[in-house]
Parts: structure tokens; sequence; C-alpha cells
């Protein structure tokens, strides 16, 4: 597979694949995306999971302290407020994209596992890769066969980092409290371009802040106040790979008051400002990563 297919892939998808559904369950999907020349990142976390697959080279993976050797094949599993980081000399060449699901609590393995050129991991990415470059943007029809794929990869991506675990451990059980979760995450997404606060979800769910507080503390790792954040950030991300609104304007219909500081909290999550990002996720040219040059 050349590398300028897998790039070119990767606009298509960012464009095709914002979100899935899998059992039931709905995906989102922050971004697709691949380096052929990636130097590593500072440590850093998200608060959604990021998949990379490192398609050539070697190097480092380092999670919370410990250090996990990267070569091709090897799969990186990062799950939502892990600090990590990548490390290469030579550079790594690498696919990958990140998923966040607020109606199922998913719970992975390993953070890197290394897999072989015949894994149905590997070919299924390939072939979604593949699936993408051959469908045509201007087709009416809905494209099928590369959401298909998506939903494949995911499932294979949660199989494979549980292959050693209990479904039950996988799944946080259904409870009041984790529905009750849920309705306040939902009500979070579809209300994002108002002034949000807990104070205000306390009140329109009749409970207390303390509740609120208590309820991300137990079953989430991020607070409430980060998960506004997040959804605004990747609400904003799927606008700039998609549209082609301006950054002010993105601003505002995400919630931010002010487009300075929504510039530079997208950079501080998403680790490049909002004009890179959306050449880097909408254009097949950009291809090298290295921090020490950001």
């Amino acid at each position: 597979m050349f590398y300028s297919e897998i790039v070119s892939a990767k606009v298509i998808l960012n464009k095709l694949v914002t979100a899935v559904e899998l059992n039931g369950n709905r995906f989102d999907i922050s971004y697709w995306g691949a380096f052929d020349q990636h130097f590593g990142t500072k440590p850093h976390s998200h608060a959604f999971f990021e998949i990379t697959l490192i398609t050539k080279g070697d190097g480092q993976y380092i999670e919370n302290g410990e250090e996990f050797i990267l070569k091709k094949n090897s799969l990186i599993v990062t799950k939502p407020g892990q600090i990590h980081q990548i490390v290469s000399k030579s550079g790594l060449e690498m696919i990958y994209f990140a998923f966040s699901s607020d109606e199922v609590q998913v719970k992975l393995g390993e953070p890197v596992i290394n897999l072989s050129s015949k894994d149905p991991l590997v070919l299924t990415w390939q072939s979604l890769i593949y699936t993408a470059l051959i469908f045509q943007e201007s087709n009416s029809e809905e494209p099928l066969s590369v959401i298909q794929l998506a939903k494949s990869l995911i499932q294979l991506v949660l199989d494979r980092s549980n292959s050693t675990r209990e479904t039950s451990q996988m799944l946080v059980a259904i409870t009041e409290q984790t529905e009750l979760l849920n309705k306040i995450k939902k009500y979070i997404r579809e209300n994002i371009e108002k002034k949000l606060s807990i104070e205000s979800i306390a009140d329109h769910f009749f409970i207390s802040k303390r509740q609120v507080f208590r309820l991300f503390q137990k079953y989430e790792s991020y607070t409430c106040n980060n998960y506004i954040k997040q959804v605004r950030i990747n609400d904003a991300a799927d606008l700039i790979k998609t549209t082609k609104m301006s950054i002010t304007d993105i601003s505002d219909k995400v919630g931010f008051s002010s487009v300075h500081y929504f510039s530079k909290v997208f950079k501080d999550e998403m680790r490049d400002t909002p004009q890179k990002f959306r050449l880097l996720y909408s254009n097949a040219t950009v291809n090298k990563f290295n921090f020490k040059k950001v």
C-alpha cells in the first residue's frame, strides 16, 4: 500500500465516517489520520479513545511512565485520561483514528498489542482504506461498504484489546445512576451551543451539583466541565473537517464566547490550531509530524 493512498483515504474517511452505530450504541469518530514521518509527541491526554496502527518504523510508546516497544503492526490503544507520548528517532509511519461513545462505557485492556500482517484487524483497516479510495464522493448513495468496514474495525479493536477479559469486565452495568449520567451527557451534547454549567445542568435534572460531580467522579475519568469542553472541541473538529465555516463562526456555534479562547483550548486538546487541524485532516499533502518543530 502506497502512503499517498493512505493520506488520500484519510481525507475521504473524515468526510464520510464521522459516527457509526455498533450493537445499538453510537460511536462518534473524532478524526481519521495518517503520517509517514511521525517523530513523537509531548506527553498529553485525551477525553476520547485513540487507536493507532504502526505500519512502518520503530519507536516507543510511553503511558503513565511505562514504556512499550513499537514496531510494524503494533496496535496502540490509548484510553481517555491517560498521559502518553510517542517517541521515535527515525520516524514512524502510522494510521490512526479516535472515537468516543456516551451510550456505552468501554473498558479496554493492554495499551500496546503486537499483531501480524495477516491479523483480521490489520486486513480490515487496509480494506477500509482501499474501499474509501474507490468510493466516488459524487455518488448519491450512502457509502454503506465504507461504514460497514469502519464498524468492523471498531468491533475488532474491542475484541482484540479484550481477548483476555470477560465480557462482563468490558462494559459497566447499566444502572439507574449510569442511565442518569447518560441523560446528562445527552443533554450536554444537544445544548452545547448554550452557556452550560454544573449548576444549570443540576437545575435541569432537579438534582444537586454534588450529585452531578459524583456521577462523573464514579463512572468517568474526567469531570463534567471537562466533558462539556471536550464535546465543544469534538463538535468543532467535525465542523472544521467537513464544512467551510470560518473558525470564528465555528467557535460561536459550539458555545465559546471568544475565538481566541477557543483556539487556545482547541490546541491544548487536539495538539494543533484549528487552522492546522483543517489542513491536517482535509488535505492529503500534510504528512509529517514532529512536535519539536511545532
